[in-house]
């Protein structure tokens, strides 16, 4: 028998390094892997050196192979495709996490491996999975084991209760259609029955239409009569029986007697506007066309005259219309052919969508300054102001364009040093105490000290110094019935504004009723006024002195 020391099985026929393998560091890793459970299977790790390679040998060998079949790893190159693999929208939560895993396996975490990967599974979770993510921020689970075995029963429970509300809708459907079958039944019955209970009322009503004839026309005319009783008046937009108010009084609109300008019919036309920047067949809008003629006494500084074909004519100045109007009745007048009007793309309509009937377009010849400028004008056959809009009053220098405006305030600087005393401080209001009348059965309450921040402790100190100072408040250091808790807030600037919560005491005090006036009444009692100011009343409170 040979002796255990000198014999050794020898290895298996595929135990060999595939040289021409695609992926060399894999064939390596295998190839150490089998040798290591043959060397253990053949108890060869216990015998001496002398039957093996000697260790350190071995050990350099070995390192020379890892060498040569693995490539060196980049770790920021590998910790960056982990950091930035991302969960696919249609991907498995199982086949995101082992890839997860496989790759932090080159990025030589260490210890932190696991929390690692546990961060990057939750945050690069796609949208539709962020509910998972909320809860794994909620529930904190200890490993990334625990976070992947959360993950996988939320989504297995987000599934079977969607499956389950698809059953409880299709249910419902089906008990949907077989009701609406049923009502679908009963209705028709019901209407059988209806159409056989109005054919024999037809025929019971048909005797008695000769005998109601007469008083159904009464009837009749009594409705009719009522209806126009109570329509709206058409001259005072009323309902009224006797005499129309709008009798013998002139509208203020068109100086017509007999209505009031709400009921004005003449067409007034309020808004013009046009989108400059888009296609030249977008309509324009009317900003302020009026259809009542412009005599002497109405003309105003927005009114100019200008001069086209020798001929002068009255325009309106509109900065809030986007094109020129001229009225057919003034382009008659200017004795021009009707040959040099151009068909218009433009649709001219109010603010309101009232379309404005277009004649058409030219372009006119207009003298002002001794200067002639070319002006497109629209032509629109209702009797109106003419206008000239936006573009042509700066192009004719008639309004300028203020971007900024700038207020130089003048001082009396003798005012201020006579009366510096109503320019300093707070004040207090002369002649007049404000009186808290409490209810007689009122109970005093003291409430309890509040807690106040060490950082706002110090402006809070100087803060109740300065109103000491200005005698807005007193020291009490005596025992009182009353004490109400200090609230502090923070003011924008940094300083403290300083109040009570007084909730106890405002149940104790009776309260003066004061009617307030309305904006109608102050409008009222402001008329044959002259000169206005404005008083900021800051600190307004503090000025109020109590009895």
């Amino acid at each position: 028998m040979s002796d255990k020391s000198t014999s050794c099985p020898l290895p298996p026929s595929n135990f060999s390094i595939d040289i021409n393998a695609s992926n060399m560091p894999l064939a390596w890793r295998n190839f150490k892997t089998s040798l290591g459970i043959y060397m253990i299977a053949n108890d060869l790790e216990k015998e001496s050196d002398k039957r093996k390679i000697r260790s350190p040998t071995r050990i350099y060998l070995l390192a020379k192979f890892e060498d040569y079949f693995t490539p060196r790893v980049n770790i920021s190159v590998e910790r960056h495709k982990l950091f930035n693999r991302k969960q696919g929208p249609d991907e498995e939560i199982e086949t995101y996490a082992t890839d997860l895993k496989n790759l932090s396996i080159q990025c030589n975490f260490e210890g932190l491996a696991d929390d690692i990967v546990k961060d990057i599974f939750s945050w690069n979770l796609n949208s539709s999975c962020s509910y998972i993510r909320e809860r794994i921020l909620i529930e904190k689970p200890s490993s990334f084991d625990a976070a992947v075995s959360l993950a996988k029963t939320l989504r297995n429970t987000r599934l079977e209760a969607k499956a389950l509300s698809s059953h409880e809708v299709s249910v419902v459907s089906r008990q949907s259609r077989h009701s609406r079958l049923t009502k679908r039944g009963q209705e028709s019955h019901s209407q059988r029955s209806h159409n056989r209970q109005r054919s024999h009322n037809r025929q019971r009503s048909h005797s008695r239409q000769e005998s109601l004839s007469r008083h159904d026309a009464s009837s009749s005319s009594q409705e009719h009569q009522s209806k126009q009783s109570s329509k709206n008046c058409s001259r005072c937009g009323q309902v009224h029986r006797t005499k129309c108010p709008a009798m013998g009084v002139i509208c203020n609109n068109c100086h017509k007697p007999n209505h009031f300008a709400k009921c004005c019919r003449s067409r007034h036309v309020r808004f013009i506007e046009e989108n400059s920047m888009g296609n030249p067949n977008d309509p324009y809008f009317i900003n302020s066309l009026f259809t009542n003629e412009i005599s002497v006494s109405q003309r105003n500084p927005y009114h100019i005259t200008l001069s086209i074909n020798s001929k002068n004519v009255d325009f309106l100045l509109d900065t809030g219309a986007d094109t020129n109007i001229l009225s057919f009745n003034s382009y008659k007048k200017l004795n021009l052919s009707l040959s040099s009007l151009k068909k218009s793309n433009h649709k001219l309509s109010t603010f309101s969508g009232e379309v404005l009937p277009t004649v058409g377009q030219c372009i006119l010849s207009v003298t002002h300054n001794n200067r002639v400028y070319n002006v497109n004008f629209h032509i629109i056959d209702i009797p109106c102001r003419n206008i000239i809009g936006r573009n042509s009053c700066e192009n004719l220098k008639l309004v300028k364009r203020v971007h900024n405006v700038q207020f130089h305030e003048s001082v009396n600087v003798s005012q201020l040093v006579e009366y510096k005393d109503l320019f300093s401080g707070i004040g207090c209001l002369k002649d007049y105490e404000c009186h808290l009348s409490m209810k007689p059965d009122a109970v005093p309450s003291i409430d309890a000290c509040r807690r106040i921040p060490f950082s706002l402790l110090e402006q809070l100190k100087e803060e109740l110094a300065m109103l000491e100072k200005d005698q807005i408040i007193t020291k009490v250091e005596e025992p009182t019935e009353w004490v109400s808790s200090i609230v502090i807030a923070s003011k924008k600037n940094g300083k403290l504004r300083l109040c009570i919560d007084p909730r106890k005491l405002n149940k104790a005090i009776m309260r003066p009723h004061y009617q307030f006036p309305t904006i109608d009444e102050i409008k009222s009692s402001l008329s044959g006024t002259q000169y206005f100011t404005t008083l900021d009343a800051n600190k307004g409170f503090y000025m109020l002195k109590l009895d």
